[in-house]
């Protein structure tokens, strides 16, 4: 079964809050992507978007995260399982109106210094899909909860596809400018 990728944030038990993305198969597989590895059974509190909270243990570091051992009751269990079916099934829940930009190709800047071309598969008031134009070995470094630049406005990944990255506006565009002439 195909994971569900999420981001959130995770606190490790020797501290500090780091931001982190989930691929969660099953309430019993989360595979970890973070810059703080962990180390094997150390406790981790991790806060995933659309799942909730989850508590659990490092099974084994890897070396861009760690796989976790979530401690879930039955009742909780159930809940994420149920969370998961829905956001597997939930193909398009963007309720905002899309369009397709005249002016698609977009610069993404992170605030470390990447830099990727993209070109706007949709655009929203608050967000766009982007495909990137970047070789596929540099994907996997535009992670979910990264600020970045799309063009010239400041925005937050909200989810990552293969070869492709969801982005929500810190300030969405207004009635007056949302037209398909818009230019990031």
């Amino acid at each position: 079964m195909k994971p569900v990728r999420v981001a959130g944030r995770l606190s490790l038990d020797g501290g500090g809050d780091h931001p982190c993305q989930a691929d969660i198969t099953s309430p019993e597989r989360v595979v970890i992507t973070a810059a703080e590895p962990g180390r094997g059974g150390e406790a981790v509190l991790c806060r995933l978007d659309g799942i909730g909270l989850i508590a659990g243990h490092v099974a084994s570091p890897t070396g861009t995260g760690f796989t976790l051992i979530p401690d879930l009751c039955e009742a909780r269990r159930d809940r994420v399982a149920a969370r998961l079916m829905w956001l597997r099934n939930g193909i398009d829940q963007r309720a905002a109106p899309r369009i397709v930009p005249l002016h698609r190709t977009v610069v993404i800047r992170s605030a470390h210094d990447m830099i990727a071309e993209g070109e706007i598969d949709d655009l929203s008031k608050s967000g766009a899909r982007i495909r990137l134009l970047s070789p596929p070995a540099s994907h996997r470094l535009w992670m979910q909860g990264l600020p970045v630049a799309v063009g010239k406005r400041f925005s937050v990944i909200v989810r990552t596809e293969p070869g492709r990255i969801a982005v929500r506006f810190h300030l969405p565009f207004s009635d007056e400018t949302f037209n398909p002439s818009v230019i990031l």
